[in-house]
């Protein structure tokens, strides 16, 4: 069966770093520590998934880790999303719309669930 990015960032997002807060405690500051890295693992399955892996670097190195602050970036304001990505270092014009349609549909995706959360 064929993973979605979407699909990927989710799976990845379920089983990062379950351990209880209690045996974290020492690793420093586990909520902002742990939640940049549950954030930068979804981030990195989810360029992993488009065989895109090489731009972490760039993600990460201007903090943008949260796929969902990322996604809603490129649903806002797609044609400024496309120049946020040339900045970063995204420069190919097929990696950067790779990019936004996964993003769309990641985005799609997180709606549906929320939807579906309220009515339970």
């Amino acid at each position: 069966a064929y993973s979605t990015p979407a699909t990927i960032a989710s799976t990845v997002t379920a089983t990062t770093d379950t351990r209880d807060e209690e045996s974290r405690v020492g690793e420093g500051s586990f909520d902002e520590d742990i939640g940049d890295k549950e954030n930068r693992d979804v981030l990195r399955g989810f360029l992993s998934s488009l065989n895109l892996i090489q731009y972490a670097g760039s993600f990460e190195s201007e903090d943008l880790l949260d796929l969902n602050m990322i996604a809603q970036m490129c649903c806002k304001d797609r044609s400024e999303f496309k120049k946020t990505l040339s900045e970063i270092g995204v420069s190919k014009i097929g990696h950067r719309e790779k990019i936004i349609l996964a993003l769309l549909e990641y985005s799609s995706k997180e709606k549906k669930k929320k939807k579906l959360k309220k009515k339970s």
